[in-house]
């Protein structure tokens, strides 16, 4: 049976706590974004969706980036989700990089953006209950089940998966 491998989504934008290693990775804000949408999804997700999940990107991407021009994170999300999937492809890329160079290419596995056979990308660990030893990592109680993949139910007491009201914007016309 394979060790349930889980990870904390740190208050501190930028910071994803390791538990089961007692380790922090710092993302930039698309890469936290990225990283959280398919935490939220176990199932998977297919680089030709994304832009079925432009809701919830602009949700969480709100909630990352520094920027208080909405215009602009929509055009950064765009360029995520185009569709020549160079960005995509790069943000999976520079993510595994990061993860890779702090924890060595055999304990990275679970928790890096991996092509699956069936053609979806996923994540192995899933979101975990904040401990004693993660105290700086998050100041809401957060929750999963632990099915075959495990599953994001749910973070803090919002109104949303992410905390937030989600805005009433439809998904951009790609090129």
């Amino acid at each position: 049976m394979r060790k349930r491998h889980s990870i904390v989504i740190g208050q501190k934008r930028g910071i994803i706590f390791l538990p089961d290693e007692n380790m922090h990775v710092a993302l930039n804000p698309m890469e936290r974004t990225l990283y959280r949408l398919f935490l939220a999804h176990p199932e998977g997700i297919a680089s030709d969706s994304l832009l079925a999940h432009w809701q919830e990107l602009r949700d969480i991407y709100e909630q990352e980036s520094c920027f208080d021009d909405q215009p602009l994170r929509d055009n950064a999300l765009e360029s995520l989700c185009s569709e020549s999937k160079t960005v995509f492809y790069t943000t999976v890329s520079r993510i595994k990089r990061k993860f890779v160079d702090i924890l060595g290419g055999r304990k990275a596995s679970p928790y890096i953006i991996k092509r699956c056979k069936d053609g979806d990308y996923r994540i192995r660990a899933t979101l975990g209950q904040r401990t004693s030893s993660s105290s700086n990592a998050a100041s809401t109680p957060m929750t999963s089940t632990s099915g075959s993949a495990g599953a994001l139910v749910s973070i803090g007491a919002n109104t949303s998966r992410w905390g937030t009201t989600p805005s009433p914007a439809r998904p951009p016309q790609i090129r």
